[in-house]
């Protein structure tokens, strides 16, 4: 795979091609790995072992030892170099700035083994930034990244800004951890997503700050791995808001995400990433400025919404589950607007619990209505099944018609306590059987 990415939303033959085309690129060949064994050029760690960098050459290397550094200036303007490099040992850098320039001779070593970034940590190094700017301007020039399963990256009240293709604000990969605090990111390129995983996933933690991601293909959270945001504005101005690759995971703790085209995009691109990918909105908002506000396409998914979360989408979806997908939306203390559908190789099941309410149509999904859920319906509907609902008589509660059908498949043993029977709703309208 090339760089994180996320295609803007055309047509479902379109997003097809593209997704077959990405799962085409071929294997990564070992030539293009970027590993070199160039001496680091200026900046060596003071009372460290600086010897050669062991995953692409940099202008400061530290592969072992602790270091700390105030005050102090790091610069590549190399190919293929990093401007900071940590092997080993831990390195504290504080009040400083750290600036790279060049591009990466190989997209997919930027995105893999962080090749040609601002601040690369592998190999089970340790890096803790505070109140330091990293500034990236190439190809490939993500902003911070770690990689390798005992690699971690920390940074507190800083800032991340990158220009350039395939150039992200901050990625993990390989199970490596990454934590920001009061970190403010800033990408301004195509297929740079401004927190992201990629190849072998990672766990990244977010807490204040503000995220943005500018540019074609730029969602401003890209997950293969588990990425939790608590409290932060999160925002892709020309994609989406969030997107998720294989059984992976994107958390929002009263954070606030937004997207030019979607909120999220919930999908798989290679076999290898097959499993459940989970979304979890507690509180603050998730706004789509145009399309669905949940799409999901090739994947299975579990997605909750609670806690007063705001959902806002002026057009599209709430849920739209295509390509053989299954979806199992969870509601719970939340008012939920818009429609729910389904394509006919695909499968919903909405839950409502716990004072949900959900204002909109459903098309071809099940709908369970726990205790205190309850649905508006604002246009004709068809349910597969309905449970959770109390019958009284002629009667279902817990659905305010409006005057519209809504349609049951009774051949489904999930609906036999309707009894294939049709029955009125508050607000008129009718619940029945499909012909």
């Amino acid at each position: 795979m090339l760089a994180p990415r996320t295609p803007s939303r055309t047509s479902r033959a379109s997003r097809t091609s593209q997704r077959l085309a990405l799962a085409a690129v071929p294997a990564v060949s070992l030539l293009l790995l970027g590993l070199t064994t160039a001496p680091a050029s200026a900046g060596t760690a003071r009372g460290a072992d600086c010897g050669p960098a062991a995953d692409g050459a940099s202008a400061y290397a530290q592969s072992s030892g602790t270091v700390h550094e105030d005050r102090a200036a790091f610069a590549s303007a190399t190919s293929d170099e990093s401007a900071v490099l940590v092997t080993g040992g831990e390195l504290f850098l504080r009040h400083s700035t750290v600036a790279k320039t060049g591009d990466s001779s190989s997209a997919q070593s930027s995105s893999f083994t962080g090749l040609n970034a601002g601040v690369l940590v592998n190999n089970g190094g340790a890096a803790h930034l505070d109140h330091t700017s990293v500034t990236t301007n190439g190809l490939g020039a993500n902003g911070v990244f770690a990689t390798g399963s005992t690699s971690v990256l920390t940074m507190t009240g800083c800032s991340v800004t990158t220009t350039g293709q395939g150039a992200h604000g901050a990625d993990a990969t390989h199970g490596a951890t990454l934590s920001l605090r009061d970190v403010d990111v800033s990408t301004h390129g195509a297929s740079s997503s401004a927190i992201a995983t990629d190849q072998g996933g990672g766990t990244v933690d977010v807490r204040g700050g503000h995220i943005v991601g500018d540019g074609e293909r730029t969602a401003g959270i890209y997950s293969t791995g588990d990425i939790t945001v608590h409290g932060a504005d999160v925002t892709s101005v020309q994609d989406k808001g969030g997107v998720i690759d294989g059984a992976n995971s994107i958390t929002l703790d009263h954070a606030r995400l937004t997207g030019a085209l979607g909120g999220f995009m919930l999908w798989n691109t290679l076999p290898f990433r097959e499993g459940i990918d989970t979304v979890k909105v507690d509180g603050g908002a998730v706004t789509a400025e145009s399309g669905d506000l949940f799409y999901v396409t090739n994947t299975e998914s579990d997605i909750t919404v609670g806690d007063g979360a705001r959902l806002v989408h002026p057009e599209g979806a709430l849920v739209d589950a295509d390509k053989a997908s299954v979806v199992r939306f969870t509601g719970a203390h939340v008012r939920l607007h818009g429609d729910i559908t389904a394509s006919s190789d695909s499968s919903v099941t909405a839950t409502l619990e716990d004072g949900a309410a959900l204002t909109g149509t459903i098309t071809h999904a099940a709908l369970a209505l726990d205790p205190g859920g309850h649905w508006t319906v604002t246009g004709d509907s068809a349910l597969t099944s309905l449970a959770g609902a109390e019958i009284h008589g002629d009667r279902i509660t817990g659905i305010t018609g409006n005057g519209h059908t809504v349609t049951y498949d009774a051949s489904l043993a999930a609906n036999s306590a309707l009894g294939g029977l049709t029955y009125r709703l508050a607000g008129g309208g009718v619940l029945t059987p499909a012909s």
